[in-house]
């Protein structure tokens, strides 16, 4: 059994800033975004046909648990723009044209979900997505696909990149911080050193339980921004364990089915050309 989970708000915002803007409906509604969302989608169902199960995962929107711990989290980031929101809204049909089941949960991130879902999966799971924080699930049986690059991500793609484990990726996340979700790392910890100081030892409490070996700098650092540190922690790791989620058995897929409600998906919000193409795929 293979399962593919892919990351739906990170397909729409990579899509909606990539297409252009003056792609709009007849009613003056912008459609670039949906359009290379779906484009993108229909690409990926032809790349996965092998799979047994598929599901595009999104976010409700609103504050999380995250925010619950930490008021300041994201705190930093800029308003949606409106044509953003609004497509955003138009992805669940979307999905749902093509077959697929949509899985959001109020309070709980995206990432969140796909970390359940892959974490209790009994097969094979690709994560289709670009966001780093989910390559700290990767196993030997849960992988990344990158799909700006159409890669494959796996634990040797992760060290190659990060010069770390996929297990290692939360501390390593941790220390160095996350300006676009605004987690405080260590100040001055970078990512060199943060790679160099877990291949020595290990994690951060191993960090912690060598603190003779640190140079001064870094030790008046880690007991400096401890609190700070742990709290970081909390913040990037992934939920594995929410609760009450719909069954993945019922995201059983298969590419060959009938098309005709994502042609008429499309055509319904003058996508013309994207439903010619399916149709000539779907009939070959």
């Amino acid at each position: 059994m293979h399962l593919i989970l892919i990351d739906g708000s990170g397909f729409l915002h990579r899509a909606f800033h990539s297409a252009p803007k003056n792609m709009v409906r007849s009613d003056g509604a912008t459609i670039g975004g949906i359009n290379s969302f779906c484009s993108m989608l229909w690409r990926l169902c032809g790349k996965f046909g092998h799979a047994t199960h598929m599901a595009v995962i999104g976010d409700a929107g609103g504050k999380t648990w995250r925010h619950d711990i930490d008021q300041n989290y994201k705190g930093n980031r800029k308003p949606r723009e409106p044509e953003l929101l609004a497509q955003l809204a138009m992805v669940e049909g979307a999905v749902r044209a093509f077959g697929l089941p949509f899985i959001a949960r109020a309070g709980v991130e995206a990432d969140d979900l796909i970390g359940t879902y892959a974490a209790q999966w009994p097969g094979l799971t690709t994560v289709v997505s670009s966001d780093k924080d989910l390559m700290q699930l990767i196993t030997d049986r849960i992988v990344q696909f990158e799909p700006r690059d159409e890669r494959f991500i796996r634990a040797p793609e992760v060290v190659a990149k990060f010069g770390v484990e996929p297990h290692q990726m939360v501390d390593y996340l941790a220390m160095v911080g996350d300006a676009s979700d605004n987690i405080k790392g260590v100040p001055s910890i970078g990512e060199k050193t943060a790679s160099a100081l877990l291949a020595a030892y290990g994690s951060i409490d191993g960090i912690y339980a060598n603190f003779e070996k640190l140079n001064p700098r870094q030790e008046r650092l880690f007991i400096e921004h401890e609190i700070q540190l742990a709290l970081a922690v909390k913040l990037v790791t992934l939920d594995r364990d929410v609760k009450g989620l719909p069954d993945p058995a019922g995201f059983a897929w298969q590419r060959d089915r009938d098309y005709r409600d994502l042609a008429a998906y499309c055509r319904s919000n003058e996508m013309e050309s994207l439903a010619r193409r399916v149709e000539e795929d779907w009939h070959q």
